[in-house]
């Protein structure tokens, strides 16, 4: 595990000494104004991230994406790469992104994949990339990625999963990866994805977790890696896991992490990397992680953040890593981390990013990493020739 943390850090350094312009005038975003604009962000409903690219999504339905694009993960119908939020579709429930993959659950309840596909992570079946939405299900309730698989929650409870299962991520009982969503248990209420690891919040409010465990971020007591669901704990509201630490937020506000804290990624410097679930803080509203680096949305709308900050993914105004919570922001509704970008949304409806964003992730419609949050600029949202004002 600490090869591949070593191997994706190397990467993520050569790329954040550089500023790039768009390759070409086609990927500017000026260049078609029809359905490209800086957008505008009252009555968004959600953002989530990708490793290089964000997709928002408004309470309207519709839905926008900014960022790399190399396998068609936007669902623009092409590779370019945007450098301002696009419009995509209609009609969207929720959004899930994974490394390059993106899912989206439509109103009636339909599944729709594009983008890579080398592991089956798409479910189609095989292993090929789609630069189209495809639709693979019906009745699902919601859906989650990790890395390279996915898994959704069927509308009776029933959890399905496709993709990458090398260290038993999807919890097969086996380590072999699947190219189309096979059941998994029944029960569940909501799922995290991680690299290579997944916990599960059960209906009676029990947390599951399986996969990669190099680094205890299971939680289990142990660094042994499992490809079946093993209980954690009870009295769970949610969770989130990075790529070697996990996050879990429980049903009175406390907050309990497990896994790797070498970046800081747990907000306290005074507790060391550990196995078992410990305890981090009180009165939190929702988690986030990212690789390495941790978001906390407090009851009072405070934003928190810790660990890895190679690219200012934390918003604190610099590069440096912090081993202790930092307030950054206050008024925060909602939370999303990318691997090395940071997305919120404000009280007021407005979307701020900070962090890597050499793809244009953040969607500022260029591509200077920011170590403070920056506000993603409002415009007519061209698809539905109406003005969000903010």
């Amino acid at each position: 595990m600490k090869k591949k943390l070593l191997l994706i850090l190397s990467f993520t350094f050569m790329v954040a000494c550089q500023v790039q312009e768009p390759a070409n005038s086609s990927d500017s975003p000026s260049n078609n104004p029809s359905n490209q604009g800086e957008v505008s962000v009252l009555g968004v409903k959600t953002v989530v991230c990708g490793m290089k690219h964000s997709m928002i999504l408004i309470e309207d339905g519709s839905l926008w994406g900014s960022g790399w694009n190399m396998y068609g993960q936007l669902g623009t119908g092409d590779t370019n790469n945007r450098y301002i939020f696009t419009f995509i579709t209609n009609g969207v429930k929720t959004v899930a992104c994974g490394s390059e993959h993106t899912m989206i659950v439509m109103n009636d309840g339909s599944l729709l994949a594009i983008g890579r596909n080398n592991y089956g992570q798409l479910g189609t079946g095989d292993n090929n990339d789609k630069k189209s939405f495809v639709k693979i299900t019906n009745n699902v309730t919601s859906v989650s990625c990790g890395w390279y698989y996915t898994m959704i929650i069927m509308n009776d409870g029933t959890l399905l999963a496709t993709g990458k299962n090398i260290s038993g991520q999807l919890g097969t009982g086996n380590n072999t990866d699947i190219n189309n969503f096979i059941k998994i248990t029944n029960g569940v209420k909501l799922v995290a994805c991680g690299f290579d690891n997944t916990m599960i919040v059960m209906n009676d409010g029990s947390l599951l977790a399986t996969g990669t465990n190099g680094s205890g971020q299971l939680g289990t007591g142990n660094d042994i890696d499992t490809n079946k669901f093993i209980k954690i704990t009870n009295g769970v509201k949610s969770a989130s896991c990075g790529y070697s630490h996990s996050i879990v937020l429980m049903e009175d506000g406390s907050v309990f992490a497990c896994g790797d804290n070498s970046s800081g990624q747990f907000g306290v410097s005074s507790i060391p990397s550990t196995n078992m679930l410990t305890k981090i803080t009180n009165g939190v509203k929702a988690i986030s992680c990212g690789t390495a680096h941790t978001l906390v949305l407090m009851n009072d709308g405070s934003l928190l953040v810790s660990g890895w900050n190679m690219y200012g993914q934390l918003g604190t105004g610099n590069f440096e890593n912090t081993n202790n919570f930092v307030k950054v922001k206050t008024g925060v509704k909602s939370i999303a981390c990318g691997n090395g970008h940071t997305m919120i949304i404000i009280d007021d409806g407005s979307v701020w990013g900070s962090g890597w964003n050499e793809y244009c992730q953040i969607g500022t419609g260029d591509t200077i990493n920011r170590t403070s949050f920056f506000k993603v600029p409002r415009s007519w949202l061209y698809k539905s020739q109406k003005f969000l004002n903010w």
